[in-house]
């Protein structure tokens, strides 16, 4: 088995105290690092006065037009994309999970309908 010296592992990873090359944390305009690696954007909590706009608005129009949700983010004071992705997450559909599918169907795929197969019914 090899053995591999303190010192080799300090010349694979260089000084400690030297800075980085290049900061990878900070994000730019377009939503990548300084690397051009697409960056995830933080979860936003909607206030509830903005949620109940939104709700009321999508009572009224479930897709409304571009300068509708222009107007919306303007007076709410948020961005045009974040009514947007509002509006199309409110209407998909909520899909069943599969064990509602498989109770309102009757059928279990992972389950022998016949449980003893020596008896015939």
């Amino acid at each position: 088995m090899a053995t591999i010296d303190n010192e080799e592992l300090t010349d694979c990873h260089g000084d400690e105290d030297e800075p980085d090359e290049m900061d990878t944390t900070d994000v730019l305009v377009d939503g990548t690092d300084a690397l051009g690696r697409r960056v995830k954007a933080k979860r936003w909590n909607i206030p509830s006065n903005v949620l109940q706009s939104l709700e009321q608005a999508f009572e009224t129009d479930k897709h409304p037009t571009m300068d509708a949700r222009k107007q919306m983010a303007a007076e709410m004071n948020v961005t045009l994309r974040q009514v947007q992705v509002w509006f199309q997450n409110k209407r998909r559909p909520v899909k069943p999970t599969t064990t509602e599918c498989s109770r309102d169907s009757g059928l279990n795929p992972g389950v022998n309908p016949n449980p003893n197969p020596d008896i015939s019914g």
